[in-house]
């Protein structure tokens, strides 16, 4: 649907009101791959594959890796990769490995990005791992002029010692991501209770659904036209938990 997007917000495709297809490209570390891949798999994809099927948006999922792939879900492509940094950083890949040959291969119309977890667990610090994303919004920019990126938060972790840097990187992300010209995702350290992490550094699958549903709802928000959609304060997620934004 390249083309049909206006100021932000999808054009009516049809007269029947029906929306054009929304092409998304999931971008990030091994929590946008869904890690470690609980049944029935798909990480945040799936539950965000179903709040956007509910709400009527229509919607693709794209990119070049198909690990942690789920049965619900139509389409499993993505750009999660296990262990990824921002940039390479021996012996660990970085997203630039991968990241802007996807890109020009599938020319999505919204990049959902949350990376910088890795590095800093690797002992870069905050302001070390904010230059890098934006670094790596630059270059996106330079491979694609017209996708529009979203940059989600990091989740909490189970580790006192990284959990004061995650902070920090939080903080000081939506300064780096506006600078850019790009958009403030969705919270994912507000998302994500901390009894909702599973292990140091990746959610349960109740953890996983929230973030999926939010950005869902973040999405309905941004870019479906209003006389279509409703927006209310609390709704019934239909994964059986009710979820507040």
């Amino acid at each position: 649907m390249r083309g049909q997007l206006v100021s932000g917000f999808l054009l009516v495709a049809m007269a029947t009101g029906a929306c054009a297809n929304l092409v998304i490209m999931p971008m990030g570390d091994s929590n946008t791959a869904g890690y470690p891949g609980f049944p029935p798999g798909g990480g945040y994809r799936r539950a965000m594959h179903v709040e956007l099927t509910r709400l009527g948006v229509p919607h693709t999922f794209v990119g070049s890796n198909t690990i942690y792939s789920s049965p619900e879900l139509p389409f499993n492509g993505h750009e999660g990769w296990n262990g990824f940094t921002t940039f390479t950083l021996p012996p660990r890949e970085g997203l630039e490995t991968v990241a802007f040959e996807s890109i020009r291969n599938h020319t999505p119309d919204l990049i959902l990005l949350q990376i910088g977890t890795n590095d800093l667990d690797l002992g870069l610090s905050p302001t070390t791992v904010l230059l890098k994303v934006a670094d790596l919004l630059t270059q996106i920019r330079a491979t694609d002029a017209d996708v529009r990126v979203a940059v989600a938060t990091l989740p909490p972790t189970k580790d006192l010692n990284l959990q004061p840097k995650i902070n920090e990187f939080n903080a000081g992300l939506p300064a780096v991501v506006r600078a850019n010209g790009y958009e403030v995702g969705i919270d994912v350290a507000k998302v994500v209770r901390n009894f909702e992490v599973w292990d140091r550094l990746h959610p349960t699958v109740q953890g996983y659904n929230r973030v999926g549903w939010h950005w869902a709802q973040w999405i309905q928000r941004r870019f479906a036209p209003k006389p279509f959609f409703s927006d209310t304060a609390t709704k019934r997620s239909p994964l059986g938990t009710a979820v507040n934004r």
